[in-house]
């Protein structure tokens, strides 16, 4: 076979696998049965229960995190993550190179040491201009593939409700069980796996221990990368069928003229 035709198969192999990759990713998750949502108000509560997840950790730890400060809270859980990783548990971590430099420049190098693999969001480069912006907000751990915390809360002493110079922040946290792991293990394996040296993505892979349905929630992930739409437009569609209220709770209120429309119309006096 000629070297020009080796190429082009190549280069059709790649291509193909990239759909398929792509398809993937696009894909809307399913809705599933049989999940179990605790909600954690409070912040010194969904701290302790989250580390004593990991302390208690028996085969893989996860963590994704945009706010990852070098504080008393941020290094008590790099601390963890280090710990896990030496007694064998397989450790990952996807931090933001921007909302956590400070921990990656300080407490996560020991856990990276310890055994972790850590790995930087979008590492911060010259020209920056046009990638700058693109950041995860993500603040998610899943344990053992059976149990994941998700919400607003970083590893920060602003959530912890120590009070510095200004109030302390507030967010709340979830903690799931059942199906929804499943999605959410997807939605971190497929972050993890962009950043590496340049590498590109690869197809992620689904744990094979699906999580058993234990509680009585229906709902389904919806992805912010690569294409938002499913979230945007499960959104808005949720706003223009409610009947009764929407309720809002955010850190940040900017909403795009998509949906200032959707609420203006939910006010109208049909909606009353």
């Amino acid at each position: 076979m000629r070297e020009s035709t080796k190429r082009t198969v190549r280069l059709r192999r790649a291509l193909s696998r990239w759909r398929r990759l792509g398809a993937l990713l696009h894909a809307p998750f399913p809705f599933v049965e049989g999940n179990r949502l605790r909600p954690l108000d409070e912040s010194q509560h969904y701290f302790d229960v989250m580390r004593t997840a990991i302390e208690r950790a028996k085969r893989t730890v996860d963590v994704e995190m945009y706010m990852w400060e070098a504080d008393a809270v941020g290094a008590g859980f790099a601390e963890r993550l280090a710990d896990a990783a030496r007694r064998g548990v397989r450790v990952r971590v996807v931090a933001d190179a921007f909302g956590a430099r400070e921990a990656l420049s300080g407490p996560l190098r020991a856990t990276a040491a310890a055994g972790a693999d850590v790995r930087a969001f979008n590492p911060l480069r010259v020209p920056v201009v046009r990638s700058v912006y693109h950041r995860t907000h993500k603040k998610l751990l899943v344990v053992d593939g059976v149990r994941a915390f998700c919400g607003g809360a970083g590893f920060s002493l602003h959530f912890s409700g120590v009070k510095r110079d200004e109030r302390p922040w507030h967010d709340r946290m979830f903690e799931v069980r059942g199906p929804l792991v499943g999605q959410l293990a997807m939605v971190f394996e497929a972050d993890f796996c962009r950043w590496r040296g340049g590498r590109p993505i690869r197809a992620p892979e689904p744990d094979p221990r699906r999580p058993e349905a234990v509680g009585p929630a229906r709902g389904r992930v919806l992805r912010g990368w690569p294409d938002p739409r499913d979230f945007t437009g499960r959104f808005l569609r949720a706003v223009t069928r409610a009947t009764e209220r929407v309720w809002i709770g955010t850190p940040y209120f900017l909403p795009p003229f998509g949906l200032r429309r959707a609420l203006r119309a939910a006010l109208a006096p049909e909606h009353e």
